[in-house]
């Protein structure tokens, strides 16, 4: 998170702090990085990254609708 390397492999090659991250969040965040170009953007990618998925986990809860089997349903 702290160089903006759009490459992947360079990236891993780079001296500098990051995160760990699965081969799919890896190139959600690289694909963040080259549409919103600038500094700071891996770690603005990273951070948006991580509030979508709050966002997710923490949203509004859904309905619960039990529903009852009848003796038909088998």
């Amino acid at each position: 998170t702290s160089t903006d390397l759009l490459d992947r492999a360079e990236c891993r090659r780079a001296n500098g702090d990051g995160m760990w991250l699965c081969s799919i969040c890896e190139e959600g965040v690289h694909r963040w990085m080259a549409a919103n170009p600038g500094e700071g953007s891996a770690q603005a990618a990273v951070d948006e990254m991580v509030q979508r998925l709050l966002n997710l986990i923490d949203g509004p809860p859904r309905k619960y609708r039990r529903q009852r089997r009848t003796d038909d349903t088998v």
